[in-house]
């Protein structure tokens, strides 16, 4: 089942809209509805427990997926020099996706990690605290920006 949402950004006036499916070209369409000016679109590549209409901690059934968001705004090397060194990382990303002001290295796990195994609290206790170890691994930041948290949760 994906989860998608177009939210509008900042300085756009509009309610962000959600869709919950499986139906390919229901997806298809919604997809292009909402590929319009003023507006991202984001998915939640962790699955949702059953009967989850919303994103977010208690509502994830486990990880199967991470990724970072790298935005090209915030970060001193230019795209070229960006994907040189994605390109020279000693773990590739599973799927590296063009968010187009941007990169979203993005690493499938061979299995899911349910939430309610004594096991993801412990390695991880939250998804937070995997961007924030994986952030620090990629950029040597241990600081991660409240901005850069907020939109960390939301993707994870």
């Amino acid at each position: 089942m994906q989860y998608l949402a177009s939210i509008p950004n900042p300085g756009t006036t509009g309610i962000p809209k959600f869709l919950h499916s499986d139906d390919a070209s229901l997806i298809e369409r919604w997809l292009k509805a909402e590929d319009r000016p003023g507006y991202s679109i984001y998915d939640c590549p962790n699955p949702l427990k059953l009967g989850a209409t919303r994103h977010g901690k208690d509502s994830l059934l486990g990880i199967i997926e991470i990724f970072l968001d790298i935005d090209f705004r915030h970060i001193a090397e230019t795209p070229e020099q960006a994907d040189e060194k994605l390109q020279r990382l000693l773990l590739p990303p599973t799927q590296l996706v063009d968010s187009g002001h941007g990169r979203h290295p993005r690493y499938r796990l061979k299995e899911l990690i349910p939430c309610d195994d004594p096991a993801f609290e412990r390695r991880l206790c939250c998804p937070g605290k995997a961007y924030r170890i994986l952030r620090r691994r990629f950029t040597g930041a241990a600081m991660v920006s409240a901005q850069a948290a907020r939109h960390a949760q939301f993707q994870v």
